[in-house]
């Protein structure tokens, strides 16, 4: 194409004719000739890879545009996209699914744009591809693709035996030279053409064995010497290849070998091809730019590589310091040179990954460096694993991203052990709650199993101002005031330090008591002493009971009128110095207890006037009556502070009945 068809547009048309490859980012090689150059930055270049994304009218937009301005001179543009294939060779589908949609996306925006600006009927944009035959069926995928190859082709076949001679004698001829007698037939036979055709691929390694040629003669006239002294169509380029790698250093040889991986394309299951690489990727791989740049040129001047500079260079000078990227001059290299071939084989995996690399690198990139394009667990465990390797080679990019990589596996690392230490935690505090709530029902049931009720049949009572210690009395009372009660349970005993201690270890009462025999083994079964009624009452709560009123304390009692002395010895709870008829113990003797009822002389106000069991109910003028002689006094009815504490009095519970 570039030695016949477009050489001959520029003779017959005043076209301003772009050539473009698709390469590793085909939406970038479209917008670069679309800009006038040079831009003063990257963001112009970005924006319109954006549009070229979200509009298909991008091409044809741009093309009018140039075309009113700095193309004026010109009819119209002619764009030229070279090795189309590489839309589908370059494309990441051996990376991971993410890259590939991001790659399938940018392959049919560019067809999309391509194809809007061609069937404009302005005619301004005029389009030409060239493709592979053996990649012809890639295109069936895209529906437009398919409709405009369909209707507007030229398929170019193979050359028969007399065009093939034309292309080996008709260039000297017209030079003024001459190919010695029989030349051209040793040429055809070792290019293979079986039944007039040659083998497929046959021009790079052609063209390349008669510049060899070229350079062997002496006079005017190639000769079979000539052409064997250059190795021949199938050894001309490897004999090439070899001479310039022999004559390189170490050092040179080792960096050779990097650059043509990098300019290979590897894929499995697929021929490998050529790949277009930039130069800040080729400075990766040297750590000397002096050394790259001086390898670099031995590659051109052998003709293994060019640049977009060297392609219009002097034959002394083929690499400039402004080329802006590189790539193999015949994929034939690719095919024909052993070791190349050894190369590829041996590194497959190292060039594969660090292309996916670069790939990924350029996406993080792209989107702002978002995270959600990082690399992370086997994928990036696979990398790291590469990058220890002495032959890994990473750009500044690629590092970054690596780096990004690393420090998010990081984060997450130290996220998931805290989410684990953490739920350890939960589970280790879960499992504590558990246990000691379950010790606590545990401690509660004994205290239960440890209080024996008796039940106290309800009845209507006669109340009258306190009188002997009592506020029961006769109905013929004048003062009398009569009041229904309802049945209720009382414990049989007070409670004892056993059972208030189990409360105390369920967390449910404190033990500022006013009593040296609390906690001593030898007390456990004497009644808890020196409690005040905020005391008493969270233990009676904690059971689900309360202090009984003082009514209720007197019901229980009954009608009994005891004689007991006036002092005794404290007794334990299940050895009662009283007992009532109905079997209820000390109710009288031991300990006072208390009640919550507020003391007053109102009998209207005995059931009405209680304490809710709230410590802001009390208060020093608001005393709670205590109930029933004590071990060190007989006297049955008192009042007392019940924010204090006194180590005569205790207390026992009542079930509710409310």
């Amino acid at each position: 194409m570039k030695a016949g068809l477009i050489p001959a547009l520029r003779q017959t048309t005043r076209w301003q004719i772009i050539i473009v490859r698709p390469g590793a980012e085909p939406l970038l090689s479209l917008a670069l000739p679309l800009l006038p150059q040079p831009q003063p930055s990257t963001e112009p270049i970005q924006q319109l890879i954006d549009n070229l994304r979200t509009q298909k009218e991008t091409v044809n937009t741009m093309a009018q545009l140039r075309l009113a301005h700095e193309w004026a001179a010109y009819d119209g543009l002619l764009l030229v996209v070279d090795q189309f294939e590489e839309l589908f060779t370059t494309a990441a589908t051996d990376g991971d699914e993410q890259m590939a949609a991001v790659s399938r996306a940018d392959r049919a925006a560019y067809i999309r744009n391509l194809l809007y600006a061609a069937s404009r009927p302005s005619g301004a944009v005029r389009l030409v591809i060239t493709l592979r035959a053996d990649f012809y069926h890639r295109c069936a995928d895209d529906d437009g693709l398919r409709a405009a190859l369909a209707d507007c082709q030229e398929y170019i076949g193979a050359m028969n035996m007399a065009e093939v001679r034309e292309v080996i004698e008709r260039p000297s001829l017209i030079a003024g030279y001459q190919l010695q007698n029989g030349l051209t037939e040793v040429i055809l036979d070792d290019l293979g053409i079986v039944e007039g055709q040659p083998e497929p691929g046959f021009l790079p390694l052609l063209s390349h064995a008669l510049l060899k040629t070229w350079d062997q003669r002496q006079g005017f006239t190639l000769t079979l010497a000539d052409y064997y002294a250059a190795g021949g169509v199938k050894g001309a380029l490897r004999a090439t290849a070899d001479d310039m790698y022999n004559n390189l250093s170490a050092p040179e040889q080792t960096l050779a070998r990097a650059i043509f991986g990098a300019l290979t394309e590897v894929r499995e299951g697929a021929e490998d091809t050529r790949r277009r690489v930039y130069r800040p990727e080729l400075a990766t791989l040297a750590a000397d730019d002096a050394l790259l740049t001086r390898v670099m040129r031995k590659l051109t001047q052998a003709r293994l590589i060019v640049t977009d500079q060297s392609l219009e260079a002097k034959p002394t000078d083929l690499l400039t310091e402004n080329y802006s990227y590189a790539e193999v001059a015949h994929e034939a290299l690719i095919r024909e040179w052993p070791l190349l071939r050894t190369w590829l084989a041996e590194d497959r995996l190292h060039l594969q990954m660090r292309r996916l690399l670069a790939i990924a690198a350029q996406e993080w990139a792209k989107h702002n460096e978002d995270t959600g394009y990082l690399y992370r667990g086997a994928r990036l465990q696979q990398v790291k694993t590469w990058v220890s390797n002495p032959n890994a080679s990473l750009g500044p990019q690629e590092k970054a991203f690596l780096r990004a990589s690393l420090r998010q596996e990081r984060v997450m690392h130290w996220q998931r052990r805290s989410m684990v230490i953490g739920a350890l935690v939960l589970l280790i505090l879960a499992g504590i709650f558990i246990w000691k709530t379950a010790q606590r029902a545990q401690w509660r049931s004994q205290a239960l199993g440890m209080s024996d009720l008796v039940a106290v049949a309800g009845e209507t009572v006669a109340l009258c101002p306190p009188q002997d210690d009592q506020i029961f009395c006769s109905p013929e009372d004048a003062n009398a005031v009569l009041m229904t009660v309802a049945p209720f349970a009382i414990e049989r005993y007070e409670v004892s330090n056993a059972q208030y201690e189990l409360c105390r270890k369920a967390g449910a009462c404190d033990v500022n008591l006013y009593s040296e025999q609390y906690g001593q083994p030898a007390y456990q079964r004497f009644p808890v002493q020196g409690v005040s009624a905020l005391q008493a009452s969270a233990y009676c709560r904690w059971l689900g009971r309360r202090l009984p009123t003082e009514v209720q304390w007197e019901l229980a009692l009954g009608n009994e009128q005891p004689d007991f002395p006036d002092a005794h010895e404290l007794s334990p709870v299940s050895d009662p110095v009283h007992t009532t008829t109905s079997g209820i113990g000390n109710l009288l003797g031991n300990v006072r207890e208390w009640t919550r009822s507020y003391a007053q002389n109102n009998a209207d106000a005995y059931q009405e006037v209680l304490w809710d069991e709230t410590v802001n109910s009390l208060s020093f003028s608001s005393f709670l009556v205590i109930r029933g002689g004590s071990w060190l006094d007989s006297s049955q009815r008192d009042s007392f502070d019940g924010r204090k504490t006194d180590e005569t009095v205790g207390f026992r519970c009542v079930t509710h009945n409310d």
